[in-house]
């Protein structure tokens, strides 16, 4: 049963093994595997409600792939997909070969804020895991530095368009709306109500 934790005394086993740079992490894989559930997905909304659960599998397994393990399996395709990521993340795997072994929808959306995430951080010096501001809120283009985005912005676009879920539109259009500085201006009736 799936708890989307690690139980205490099992997260100390494991940052023990991550601290002795161990190479074999199959136990914890095994762990998190049976601890934590990812499912696919056919829609934004369920995407963005494993964003917790995807955050702490994320973090564990950027520790297992800092210690360069051997012989990483997985049970369940989706957190296969998404160690994948991880390593597209950190630099150790190319763009093209990750979007080459990702199915489902829930990889492809991931790699997608991954992807975003990593141009964003580029251009602000920061250090964002996976940050959906840019495909959730308006008015982004104030608060961050968008010029790498921007060049790959009709590439993004053209991997917007390959994924098949409900409301994605919608993220797409933000997404496109800050890349390009379109401004929306504040609501000033419900900023009055308050």
């Amino acid at each position: 049963m799936s708890n989307n934790y690690l139980k205490h005394e099992d997260e100390v086993k494991f940052y023990e093994n991550y601290l002795n740079r161990s190479k074999e992490w199959k136990e914890f894989i095994d762990l998190i595997e049976d601890n934590f559930e990812l499912k696919n997905i056919v829609s934004f909304d369920e995407f963005l409600i494993q964003r917790p659960i995807i955050g702490r599998v994320f973090s564990y397994f950027i520790k297992i792939i800092e210690c360069n393990p051997e012989d990483v399996s997985f049970n369940n395709s989706l957190f296969q997909e998404l160690f994948c990521i991880v390593k597209f993340y950190l630099g150790k795997k190319e763009k093209l070969e990750t979007k080459g072994v990702i199915t489902s929808n829930f990889a492809k959306v991931l790699f997608l804020v991954v992807w975003i995430t990593k141009l964003e951080n580029q251009d602000n010096k920061t250090n964002y895991l996976f940050d959906l501001g840019l495909l959730t809120q308006k008015n982004m283009s104030l608060l961050l530095k968008i010029d790498t985005l921007f060049l790959f912005e009709e590439e993004i676009l053209l991997f917007f368009d390959s994924i098949e879920i409900e409301g994605l539109d919608k993220a797409k259009k933000i997404f496109s709306d800050n890349i390009n500085g379109i401004i929306y201006p504040a609501d000033t009736e419900f900023l009055e109500s308050f």
